[in-house]
């Protein structure tokens, strides 16, 4: 299949590759905008929280937009909230990204079989106490 696929890409005039990234800015609002999951953060795929940043962001947003105060208290009460999580999130990536996109076959057998072992319910439960991994969105005051 290698060869077929090779030639497949040469051919093509509408293959399009992207460097893995993360958006970081430095404030996420400015007057009557605010931006919000990967417009305000993208944590790349590699982090895995995209989808999971974006509702729980999502609701924050909602949540102090509803308070009766101005608009602008209310971005800054979303960031204040939200970006000690982001931080973390964006944080991890390098780790990950070496981990995730290995570059030797000795990197693909060593990635392949973590996983393997990371997927076992007593290993995942006994990792997460180890390393104290908590999930930072339980702890987020409402």
């Amino acid at each position: 299949e290698t060869p077929r696929i090779l030639e497949g890409l040469a051919a093509s005039t509408d293959m399009y590759f992207e460097f893995l990234s993360q958006v970081k800015v430095p404030r996420w609002s400015k007057g009557r905008v605010v931006l919000l999951g990967d417009a305000a953060w993208a944590p790349t795929m590699l982090s895995g929280s995209g989808t999971h940043l974006a509702m729980v962001g999502a609701y924050i947003l909602a949540g102090e937009l509803a308070r009766p105060q101005p608009h602008t208290e209310a971005f800054q009460a979303y960031e204040h909230i939200m970006r000690p999580w982001v931080d973390t999130t964006q944080s991890s990536v390098p780790t990950a990204s070496s981990f995730m996109q290995p570059h030797s076959r000795l990197g693909i057998i060593v990635q392949r079989t973590m996983l393997r072992v990371a997927s076992i319910p007593w290993v995942f439960r006994l990792v997460h106490r180890a390393f104290n991994i908590n999930h930072q969105e339980d702890h987020i005051k409402l």
